[in-house]
């Protein structure tokens, strides 16, 4: 639990080393092993890691988490017929899982990233059905409504589409926004963070930000054309990952 404590104030080395001092006293240990593969950096290797760990500990406390992270891998790498076979997973064998509500939406996501709507739409209403309750109910109630929208704009001629997306006016600076999951005054926290989510295969940056005191290391995850886009992003990674976010306006050249 400590070592999870760690984990979650981004502080990885230091959550490193006291794995490391465990790990030798239990080095066969699920629990330690899960740790491990929680503290790869190269992503790849972590995913081969869980993928280990999972098959031969299916009966491990930590197994729902080991799927979830699987399927985590797999939507960050797109590959998400196989992140929506790790989801359905968690919701089909460990009903009682704290994760299943999340791991029933996303499920349904995969399905609307391979743009099949009118499947994912029905699976979000049986998800907003389950999870009155939950935090995932105010992010799955919105994409009922944004999967009309999309349907909309398939179905709307080329005269429609240019009501619906006005020409934007060119300029030598573009607005963006991104989804900013962090901001240290420390740079070497910014790394850690910045790293740490760069293995699940997102576009991790950090923007340095000058202050009366000092520097300000925020770390961003993407870049988007609308405040929208962002800011559905950003749910996305809250329910994901559990940590908050803000939605932050940048600009490039």
């Amino acid at each position: 639990k400590q070592i999870l404590h760690i984990v979650a104030t981004e502080n990885l080395p230091t959550a490193r080393n006291r794995l490391d001092a465990i790990a030798k006293r239990y080095p066969s240990s699920p629990d330690v092993l899960y740790l491990q593969a929680l503290l790869t950096e190269n992503g790849d290797t972590a995913l081969q890691n869980y993928t280990r760990l999972y098959s031969n500990n299916k009966a491990s406390r930590f197994a729902p988490e080991v799927i979830y992270k699987i399927a985590q891998f797999n939507y960050a790498k797109g590959d998400y017929k196989r992140a929506r076979l790790f989801f359905s997973h968690i919701v089909s064998d460990y009903p009682h899982s704290e994760l299943r509500i999340q791991a029933q939406y996303f499920a349904a996501k995969m399905l609307l990233a391979q743009s099949q709507l009118d499947q994912a739409k029905s699976e979000l209403k049986k998800v907003v059905k389950n999870s009155k309750n939950n935090e995932t109910n105010d992010i799955a109630k919105e994409d009922p409504a944004y999967i009309d929208q999309l349907h909309n704009v398939t179905r709307a001629t080329p005269a429609d589409k240019s009501t619906i997306q006005p020409p934007v006016k060119k300029t030598n600076e573009e607005i963006r926004f991104a989804v900013q999951i962090g901001a240290f005054g420390d740079r070497e926290n910014a790394i850690s963070q910045r790293d740490y989510y760069k293995r699940f295969g997102y576009a991790s940056e950090i923007l340095a930000f000058k202050t009366r005191t000092g520097t300000l290391y925020r770390v961003i995850l993407g870049r988007f054309a609308t405040e929208l886009e962002a800011r559905r992003f950003g749910k996305q990674i809250q329910s994901l990952h559990n940590i908050k976010y803000r939605i932050l306006k940048t600009t490039i050249n």
